[in-house]
């Protein structure tokens, strides 16, 4: 009986092994069912647990370009273009701006894309081969030289840096690392680790696939056009899948479909009016996935709305000719992303001002309950922009 002591115990190990290795090696899999896809809310409001309106307040002097390329980071707005960068606090109060264009050794002669560094609270800027890093009050703190010209970046930790190249501007290539869709590289400039190796698909990408904050805030997220993946970035820099999208017999034998395929591909939704429904982008708040879905029609846009407990779905339309879903006579517009609980959309002060004045009494006062609605009843046509959020509910 003695020489069998450790036996079960080490069985009972091997067993707790097996399982946590199961665990942790398990694909989260999302059935995507075309044709259960139809329920589209029409001016409906049960689908919206809350809402909440931020107007972005100007100090009279530094004013959001036209061309502006916003994003959420933790507790900052930051609104840039290829020139300068402005930074909001969360209750959308003008913090700093960053305009340092030039050709000086703490300038940049361009903005190719930015990001805010949450650990350290410093702004990145990527363009013209280097990695600027300023503080978020502007001063300059270092920059280095990058083996590229220009991606989009998106910051993975205080050290990690994830960029982007869309297919179109592989012709500004200097060296191998450009023949990839995604690099990560260290704070010094030097390359950790390259993916998606050109030509890995013979369709085309956007400029640059928009890398979004995960739902908790401690990862990274981006989905490429014609790929069954969603993948996520930890603070490591690691790559993984985080879901597969399982379009049944539609799927390819590889990740990516290939320029066969989206010629002989059917119209998977068909309210999209266009062969090209496959999703292109996503979003993560804490319990919903929203996935863009594109079409060659421009003026159609379908979002795909995914509980992530429950992975029941429905779509929203946007887009000419589309019923546009109301929350008491506020229209839902596209989402631009997620942060936290929310999805969100910045909307311009014109519009706003426009949808205000449509709005019935009793809108306005079945509106008025949420944060940040009174605000809008001083937002002038001329203002900053609004950025309006919402709560999908638990379906």
């Amino acid at each position: 009986m003695y020489k069998y002591k450790w036996f079960y115990p080490c069985i009972l190990l091997l067993v707790l092994f097996a399982c946590s290795q199961k665990e942790n090696t398990t694909l989260e899999t999302i059935k995507i069912n075309p044709d259960e896809f139809v329920n589209v809310p029409e001016k409906g409001t049960d689908w919206i647990e809350t809402v909440k309106f931020l107007p972005i307040i100007s100090d009279g002097e530094h004013f959001i370009p036209d061309d502006a390329q916003l994003k959420f980071r933790d507790d900052y707005i930051l609104a840039g273009n290829m020139d300068k960068i402005l930074i909001f606090n969360s209750e959308g109060e003008f913090i700093n701006e960053i305009s340092k264009k030039g050709k000086g050794p703490e300038e940049y002669l361009f903005i190719g894309d930015y990001d805010l560094i949450p650990a350290s609270q410093e702004i990145v800027i990527i363009g013209s081969k280097k990695l600027h890093f300023y503080t978020i009050n502007g001063d300059f703190i270092e920059a280095v030289n990058i083996p590229f010209m220009r991606m989009s970046v998106a910051a993975i930790s205080k050290d990690r840096f994830a960029c982007m190249l869309g297919r179109e501007r592989s012709s500004w290539a200097f060296d191998q690392p450009l023949n990839y869709q995604l690099v990560i590289l260290n704070r010094k400039g030097e390359i950790i680790d390259k993916r998606f190796e050109f030509p890995f698909s013979s369709v085309n990408f956007p400029s640059h696939n928009e890398i979004q904050q995960s739902a908790d805030h401690e990862s990274l997220l981006f989905h490429m056009y014609f790929d069954y993946h969603v993948y996520s970035i930890d603070q490591a820099g690691k790559i993984d899948i985080k879901y597969t999208l399982d379009y049944g017999d539609l799927a390819s034998d590889t990740a990516f479909l290939q320029k066969p395929e989206l010629e002989t591909m059917p119209n998977i939704f068909p309210h999209v009016n266009g062969r090209l429904g496959v999703s292109n982008s996503v979003s993560e708040s804490s319990n919903t996935l929203c996935l863009s879905i594109g079409s060659d029609k421009k003026q159609k846009m379908t979002y795909q709305m995914i509980n992530r407990n429950s992975r029941n779905q429905f779509t929203l339309i946007m887009g000419e000719d589309a019923v546009l879903s109301e929350f008491h006579g506020w229209p839902i517009y596209p989402t631009r992303g997620a942060t936290g609980d929310f999805l969100y959309q910045p909307m311009q002060a014109i519009d706003v001002v426009e949808i205000m004045e449509t709005l019935s009494n009793d809108q306005k006062n079945k509106l008025a309950k949420f944060p940040g609605f009174k605000k809008l009843s001083s937002v002038k046509e001329d203002d900053e922009l609004v950025f309006f959020f919402y709560k999908v509910k638990d379906f």
